[in-house]
């Protein structure tokens, strides 16, 4: 099964999103792009997964999902 979505759809899942025209998504994508740029005509396979940020570990004496994102861009092209 395909999932075709608009970047108009994408950007209502997750704003913040950029890109441009003729954009399909595989089903099963997994967004946690803080800054997702999307470029014209990708295609983009099933169960694909995106993940734009990463925990600093710092300080160490606490929990990892406490310590500071760093998030840097994610840019899919053609």
């Amino acid at each position: 099964m395909q999932v075709e979505l608009s970047l108009e759809q994408i950007a209502e899942v997750r704003p913040g999103i950029e890109g441009s025209v003729n954009v399909w998504i595989g089903p099963q994508s997994y967004f946690d792009a803080r800054h997702l740029i999307i470029e014209d005509y990708v295609g983009w396979g099933p169960r694909a997964k995106v993940l734009g940020s990463t925990h600093s570990g710092f300080p160490i004496d606490i929990s990892m999902v406490q310590t500071d994102l760093k998030i840097k861009p994610v840019r899919i092209g053609a």
